[in-house]
């Protein structure tokens, strides 16, 4: 999705300023239709080899989620996920992680 580049006005009129505000409102509407950038981010969290719930907030099911920081190797992935917690497994024992869950 390409952005039409920003252009500095100056505003010599009200139709000026309505002009701005339409470009401006276009630019937001677009970035609030990518789905993740509807998130939240967690950290410091410790996933283990058994279920981990992490409560996440969103208020609706998650669309995805990501890994942003992780302090060993290990695999994780989901093992349930519904409109109040999103439960992850890990390979290795007691690794903690920062999520960004969209």
């Amino acid at each position: 999705m390409a952005f039409p580049p920003f252009r500095r006005v100056q505003v010599s009129s009200f139709d000026d300023v309505v002009r701005m505000q339409d470009n401006l409102g276009a630019a937001i509407n677009k970035l609030n239709r990518i789905d993740i950038s509807d998130g939240v981010r967690i950290t410091g969290v410790v996933v283990d080899t058994a279920d981990t719930q992490i409560e996440h907030k969103l208020g609706r099911q998650p669309l995805g989620w990501m890994i942003t920081d992780l302090d060993k190797a290990s695999t994780i992935y989901r093992t349930a996920w519904d409109s109040k917690l999103l439960t992850l497994r890990a390979s290795n024992a007691n690794t903690t992680v920062d999520i960004w869950i969209f």
